[in-house]
């Protein structure tokens, strides 16, 4: 049950990158991601938006609700975003990594037990969340919830087969 500094420094890595893997792959399953549909470029409503605001989250209920996020033009650039994804993944890794090591008397099942309990526990505390109050799509909120859960899964079965 100790926590050691190399453990958690390789965990993350490994189970970083198999993470950002995993992401890579599911943004092209059908649901999730790609469940989220986009509008036609409509420049009278860009113009309005970017009246009131250039950054931000906005919520809307004049006949229809939606949820708009805006950000400037320049925040769109994939390098950022891969990086950001990456250490982010690395970052969850490094969570993954540390609960393992702190449930390591467990056998291998019991371990991803409770990966998968904590993954539930994300999954009702923040996408089931945002489908109830934001109206995310049912697709789109199963398909991230599980995702999320089958790639935390993952990666805890190869940090424990590799570094736990």
């Amino acid at each position: 049950m100790e926590i050691n500094v190399g453990m958690l420094i390789s965990g993350s890595l490994l189970g970083g990158t198999v993470l950002f893997a995993w992401s890579g792959v599911t943004q092209n399953l059908p649901w999730g991601f790609r469940a989220v549909g986009k509008v036609d470029s409509a420049p009278e409503l860009a113009d309005r938006v970017r009246r009131q605001t250039g950054d931000g989250m906005f919520f809307t209920t004049d006949g229809v609700s939606s949820l708009v996020v805006v950000r400037p033009q320049n925040y769109y650039n994939p390098a950022r975003y891969f990086g950001l994804e990456f250490l982010t993944q690395v970052a969850v890794a490094l969570v993954l990594t540390a609960v393992l090591s702190l449930i390591s008397p467990l056998g291998g099942g019991q371990k991803l037990a409770v990966i998968g309990l904590v993954g539930l526990v994300t999954a009702l505390a923040v996408d089931f969340q945002y489908w109830n109050w934001w109206g995310f799509s049912s697709r789109y909120s199963l398909g991230m919830a599980s995702n999320r859960l089958l790639g935390w899964l993952l990666a805890a079965w190869a940090l424990e087969r590799l570094v736990v």
